[in-house]
């Protein structure tokens, strides 16, 4: 995973979608998802789970 220095959901959905692209995962592989309580990780909007 690269590093990402910006905590935002955005930011880090970006560096997650980078390593699916240069492994070639599709998001239709993904059938789970885990994280901390962290609003930037679970919340409505601007979350990485609203943008997965």
């Amino acid at each position: 995973m690269p590093v990402c220095n910006i905590g935002t959901g955005d930011n880090l959905f970006s560096c997650l979608n980078e390593v699916f692209l240069e492994r070639n995962i599709p998001w239709s592989n993904v059938i789970g998802y885990s994280s901390d309580n962290a609003p930037v990780m679970i919340g409505k909007s601007n979350s990485v789970l609203s943008r997965v």
